[in-house]
């Protein structure tokens, strides 16, 4: 899907995921689950049916864990 704003080209979302959550014991806040799947995947899958040809995830605290989903 190529969704064009003003002529200008595609929409990409970008997604902030870098919390470490400390208050959480360190788990990171990305792999929350609501509903059986983590936060990143609800905001990945709700960016793209907003129409956003790619979605772009800052990682920070625990990155390979989260890419790991």
């Amino acid at each position: 899907m190529n969704t064009q704003v003003d002529g200008v080209g595609e929409v990409v979302g970008l997604l902030l995921a870098a919390g470490g959550g400390r208050r959480l014991g360190g788990r990171p806040k990305a792999l929350l689950e609501h509903k059986g799947r983590p936060l990143v995947e609800h905001a990945v899958r709700v960016l793209r049916e907003a129409g956003c040809a790619r979605v772009h995830v800052v990682l920070g605290a625990s990155a390979d864990a989260v890419r790991a989903r």
